[in-house]
């Protein structure tokens, strides 16, 4: 029978590191590619992982790093440093992994419950179901009745938003955000901020889809191609407000639109959303949406206690947001 004697000689690590790669110690100071080669090693020697009786819990935060963008990148880390907070807090042990790394995760079923971050391919889904009733997803919603989720309340920001330009006199309103029309029309408007706007200002009879600009995937230049493409569209009809779908697009927009010699914001309102650091750093300053992913993740660890105390019904929280006023919009 293997052992982790075993284990860490041909991993050429410590028997220490492999005793806490295995425990999913969140404190050991290891790359992800030595702990993925441990892993696999102990399912190669066939080791039975042993879970031992104690008062802390495991829990197994997952996300899938390979399919994000940017800005996705870091709302994520912030959703992780909450997580993190509160397993801290309840003394639970952490075991942070990326997607790529299930099939040698799933072997040491010593996971009292998992929290996945973002989306997750349903086949996955499927293998980490069979590894813990506590199943809990931040930004993503794979099923309401089933699992427990974490999510922004699109609904309430995009009220917010365009109630704010509404009492401020603009009446045409442009959309700048990721993904296509049916998405749209058939995503649900608490958890798909597209969604959101669209619906709310069919609401108020002021929908304009000619305003409305969508690309299927962010770059950088995203936010500056699609405010030239509106401009071009449009000419002197331009909205007098763009809601963009994050900072760093909304940055790009309103280089667009200086590029053209267009005020911001006297011209053309923007306002965008995650109050990023540099949204006060650029000119003008950027009126923005201010999400609290360190609160989604503490949040899930919260619903996993729920679950582990006995809780069997499915709930979804939303969090709210707030408006922070600059000066690119009034």
């Amino acid at each position: 029978m293997a052992t982790i004697k075993d284990i860490a000689k041909k991993a050429g690590v410590s028997i220490a590191s492999v005793s806490r790669v295995l425990s999913g110690d969140p404190t050991l100071s290891i790359s992800n590619e030595k702990r993925k080669n441990i892993l696999q090693i102990a399912e190669e020697l066939s080791y039975e992982y042993k879970v031992k009786r104690r008062k802390n819990t495991s829990l197994l935060v997952i996300h899938n790093q390979m399919r994000v963008e940017e800005l996705e990148r870091i709302h994520y880390f912030h959703i992780q440093r909450g997580i993190e907070k509160r397993a801290k807090e309840k003394k639970f042990n952490l075991f942070v992994a990326n997607n790529s790394e299930i099939e040698s995760i799933v072997r040491f079923k010593q996971f009292s419950g998992i929290i996945a971050i973002g989306e997750i391919p349903q086949d996955q889904i499927k293998i980490l179901s069979e590894i813990s009733d506590t199943f809990v997803f931040v930004d993503s919603c794979p099923n309401e009745g089933k699992f427990d989720a974490v999510l922004t309340d699109c609904r309430y920001t995009m009220k917010q938003v365009i109630d704010y330009l509404l009492d401020n006199g603009h009446r045409q309103i442009g959309l700048i955000g990721q993904g296509n029309k049916d998405e749209i029309h058939y995503s649900k408007i608490r958890s798909h901020i597209e969604s959101a706007f669209y619906f709310y200002m069919k609401e108020k009879n002021l929908l304009n889809e000619s305003y409305i600009y969508l690309s299927e995937t962010y770059k950088k230049n995203t936010g500056y191609i699609l405010m030239k493409q509106a401009i071009k569209d449009h000419g002197i009809q331009l909205p007098t407000a763009f809601f963009i779908h994050n900072d760093l697009i909304a940055i790009g927009g309103i280089r667009a639109l200086h590029e053209e010699l267009l005020d911001v914001p006297a011209r053309v309102n923007i306002i965008g959303m995650y109050n990023m650091s540099v949204s006060h750093m650029i000119t003008p300053p950027l009126t923005t949406v201010q999400v609290y992913p360190e609160l989604m993740g503490e949040t899930a660890v919260d619903l996993c206690c729920e679950r582990m105390s006995g809780r069997k019904v499915a709930k979804t929280v939303y969090i709210t947001t707030d408006l922070i006023k600059r000066k690119s919009s009034f």
